[in-house]
């Protein structure tokens, strides 16, 4: 493994002592989250699971400006009637968080050059809001990199970060060799508010299809749905009164083939969004657009995103339709009695011929009870029109971080 060899090299320099304090005087991480998930969708029997995902890590003090992480992951199911796309139980609907142990990150930092760190190996990568680099956290497996990665902070308010990876573990724990190039410059303009750009390659490098891998609806090999994502956002909320603030999203990102993708794959997408902050409280409207091509072929995809975050949490657009998808959508939520609570309301439509989809609710209360310990509960309901099936899913879970 490369944090192996690195880390090898790295001790036969050091001295004893010192490489030995590092070593016994680092930090342990531990995350439990238990949880029941219920799936309900006409045709098939009702899913349902009943999951325990732990996380165990352990990051080295820094030595020579050097520290190693190394995390594990593993994914318990004490509950299975469901289909994880892994165990042939099609007569369930799909939760895809099968029982897996693996490392989920193991590498090696460096911090010795200046506003600068420096990543090799297994990690996690989520850049601005996750919309088209994220780890799936929601997932029980989450989706991380095997990269080197650099982030340089040297001008005021300006962070750079360029990453290659070869390597993605997805959610289905699957190891995906690919070809993963990642560049994003991001400014702090304002106390709260980020102006990015960015340009996002993936190339699937497999030979056979992998499951839980992107796809885009598009016939052909692993191959086909291979892309470059280039594209501009700003971001953020400005203070009106000492209790009142204006949010705001604004996205543009064009979407084209690379490493042997399909010559359909050209696409567009926007994304446009406001509101206000009262407090605790906020309400916002948002639309965004995963565009299609000229002849409706060929839908917007974003395959390295924690999906489940947007479009509904019914996860009934994880892949884009052809002819794309418009998303408008409505969001209020607040603080009661310390429960953080939230509602939004999806119509979702083509983007190429304006066909009515569906609609959706999802609906969220959690409670902290303290620091590292939250719990809640979550509902979404998928309505159908014309794509898809009508699907209901709701979530019971508990999170301990210590």
């Amino acid at each position: 493994m490369v944090v192996a060899a690195l880390l090898a090299a790295t001790a036969g320099a050091a001295s004893a002592h010192g490489l030995g304090y590092a070593l016994t005087h680092g930090t342990i991480d531990l995350s439990l989250r238990p949880r029941y998930e219920i799936v309900k969708q006409p045709g098939k029997k009702e899913a349902h699971a009943f999951t325990l995902r732990t996380l165990l890590g352990y990051e080295t003090a820094s030595y020579e400006h050097l520290r190693v992480l190394l995390q594990l992951i593993n994914v318990a199911s004490f509950v299975n009637d469901y289909n994880s796309l892994l165990n042939h139980k099609t007569q369930y609907p799909v939760i895809p968080d099968a029982a897996a142990t693996n490392v989920n990150q193991a590498y090696l930092s460096y911090s010795g050059l200046p506003a600068t760190t420096v990543r090799a190996g297994r990690q996690i990568i989520v850049l601005n809001n996750g919309r088209f680099v994220g780890n799936v956290d929601f997932r029980q497996n989450m989706q991380t990199f095997d990269a080197v990665s650099l982030a340089n902070h040297s001008l005021r308010h300006l962070t750079l970060y360029a990453a290659y990876s070869w390597r993605i573990k997805d959610i289905l724990n699957a190891l995906i060799p690919a070809r993963v190039t990642l560049l994003n410059a991001s400014y702090l303009f304002a106390p709260k508010s980020v102006a990015s750009v960015y340009s996002y390659t993936y190339e699937n490098r497999a030979h056979t299809v992998i499951p839980g891998a992107a796809g885009c609806d598009v016939p052909g090999g692993p191959a086909v749905c291979n892309s470059e994502t280039a594209g501009i956002r700003v971001a953020g909320q400005a203070p009106i009164t000492p209790g009142l603030r204006i949010l705001y999203d604004a996205d543009y990102a064009h979407q084209s083939p690379a490493g042997g993708g399909s010559a359909l794959i050209h696409a567009s997408y926007y994304h446009a969004g406001g509101g206000l902050g009262i407090g605790p409280a906020f309400v916002r409207v948002d639309e965004e657009a995963m565009g299609s091509n000229g002849a409706g072929t060929y839908g917007f995809q974003t395959p390295l995103a924690t999906k489940h975050l947007f479009n509904g949490w019914a996860e009934v657009f994880l892949v884009t339709p052809p002819t794309g998808l418009r998303s408008s959508y409505v969001t209020v939520g607040g603080k009661l009695l310390g429960t953080q609570l939230m509602a939004r309301y999806y119509r979702f439509q083509a983007y190429h011929t304006s066909e009515r989809y569906g609609h959706e609710w999802d609906l969220s209360a959690i409670y902290p009870f303290r620091p590292g310990l939250v719990a809640g509960v979550q509902y979404a309901d998928y309505r159908a029109d014309h794509y898809a099936v009508n699907t209901r899913a709701a979530w019971v879970f508990v999170s301990y971080h210590y």
